[in-house]
Order: C-alpha cells, then sequence, then structure tokens
C-alpha cells in the first residue's frame, strides 16, 4: 500500500501565503524509531511519562508540553527529521513537479510550525489544532482581525502528571 499524503496549502498572511506543500508518511520503522528517540529525550530530561491512561488528548498535551523539557541538541534532529517529509509543489501547472525544501522556501515561523504539526497529524491520525485535520484553528497573527481561537480543556490528569524530577 502506498504512503499516506497530504497535500497543505498555506493561508495565512505573509511571505508562504498560497505556497503548496505535499507531505508523506515515512515507512512505520523509521517512525517508530522518531518516537523512542523522542520518548527516550523526555524520559531523560525527568518529565513523567504516565500518558497510557490520558487518552489521545491527553497524549497530545503532555507530548508538546513536554517538549521544553528536552535539551536542543536531542530536539534538533527530530525537528529537521520531520521536515524531511516535507517537499514544496512550486508550480501550480505542474502539480506532479515536487521539490525538496530550500532553506528559502519557508519564510515564516508560523509556517514551519504548522506544517510539523500537519506531519504529525498525518503520522499519528490525531488531529492537531491548526491542521487542516482539527475544527481549533491555531492563533495567527497578533493584531490581525482573526476570531480568537476557541480555548481547549486539558486533561487534569495530564496536568497534574507532567512535573520536573
Amino acid at each position: 500500500m502506498a504512503r499516506k499524503t497530504k497535500v497543505v496549502q498555506i493561508e495565512d498572511e505573509g511571505r508562504d501565503k498560497g505556497k503548496v506543500f505535499i507531505l508523506t508518511e515515512v515507512p512505520a520503522s523509521q517512525a517508530e524509531r522518531w518516537m523512542t528517540r523522542a520518548m527516550l529525550a523526555l524520559a531523560r530530561s525527568g518529565v513523567n511519562l504516565n500518558i497510557m491512561t490520558a487518552g489521545l488528548e491527553g497524549i497530545i498535551v503532555a507530548a508538546f508540553q513536554a517538549l521544553a523539557h528536552i535539551t536542543f541538541e536531542e530536539l534538533t534532529p527530530l525537528m529537521d527529521e520531520m521536515m524531511g517529509c516535507i517537499k514544496i509543489r512550486r508550480d501550480p501547472n505542474h502539480p506532479n513537479m515536487v521539490f525538496e525544501i530550500l532553506e528559502n522556501d519557508i519564510e515564516e515561523i508560523v509556517t514551519r510550525i504548522k506544517l510539523r504539526a500537519e506531519v504529525f497529524s498525518l503520522h499519528t491520525g490525531i488531529p492537531i489544532p491548526g491542521t487542516t485535520d482539527a475544527a481549533i484553528p491555531l492563533p495567527t497573527n497578533p493584531g490581525a482581525s482573526n476570531p480568537p481561537a476557541p480555548i481547549v480543556r486539558k486533561p487534569k490528569r495530564v496536568q497534574q502528571g507532567l512535573r520536573r524530577s
């Protein structure tokens, strides 16, 4: 069976507006190694990984809160590997022509963050706020005339379970 793919067009105002990115799922073995490295980095950082009873939303909340406890040296290769799943479609007249991402292809930080969330969602099937699969938008540029993002309740079980040792 073919790898899952997702087409993401950037709609936010800014230098990336209108750009089209193609995300492609990595093999399960590669995704498993990525997750194992991430979980080991979290465990070394002293984060309580009691997520077995948290449910999907709780796991998402725990993962993103726990990332703050990983060292930059551990986090950088994980972030770089996520970007390896993303290609760009530079010419709308040739939709089958996609290219590896170059440094100047993504010019806004918020675009990078959204694309990482889309990659995570593609691999896990878990809709992340701000992704095309989720109903909850990520906040965009402060001061812009966008409606406020809805408040998302975090499970108390996860909030109490995350602490540094």
